[in-house]
């Protein structure tokens, strides 16, 4: 179990969950984001590693924008 737990705390494990599932557990903090980023939702990979997303949610479509902390995105 640690290691499927590790696996999920890297992108490519938060896109197979969103792919999976279309949505996201409350532990990495899934929200949309305002201003110039509407549109846009953002979730923590851990603490300061961030993950941005545009989500259709009629359909599964997901487009991978940025990744990076906080200082690096905003």
């Amino acid at each position: 179990m640690l290691e499927k737990e590790l696996q999920s705390r890297t992108p490519m494990g938060v896109i197979g969950i969103l792919q999976e599932t279309g949505s996201l557990p409350m532990q990495y903090h899934p929200h949309k984001l305002s201003g110039k980023f509407e549109g846009l939702w953002e979730c923590h990979i851990k603490s300061d590693w961030l993950l941005i997303w545009q989500q259709n949610d009629t359909e599964l479509v997901l487009i991978m924008t940025d990744t990076g902390t906080h200082a690096d995105l905003f």
